[in-house]
């Protein structure tokens, strides 16, 4: 099961990128949350983002990160 979990993970990461030109046209510096590879909902923040696709798809493993064009990104490792 973790193996899987991580594995779509990855691919919402893989979708994420593969999208960001089109997302950062849309929705520049918002929030997005992907999951099964589509962009489930938006927010201006990250908590406002992730709080939408846990009340639509509940708690199970998603991609959030902000729309910034590339090499704007920024990390937390916690």
């Amino acid at each position: 099961m973790e193996e899987k979990t991580e594995l779509e993970l990855r691919l919402d990461d893989k979708a994420f990128e593969e999208m960001r030109e089109e997302l950062t046209k849309k929705y520049p510096r918002k929030w997005v949350t992907i999951f099964r590879g589509k962009v489930i909902s938006v927010g201006d923040t990250y908590d406002e983002s992730a709080r939408k696709a846990r009340q639509e798809y509940g708690e199970k493993p998603m991609v959030t990160r902000q729309v910034v064009p590339k090499g704007e990104e920024k990390y937390w490792i916690v």
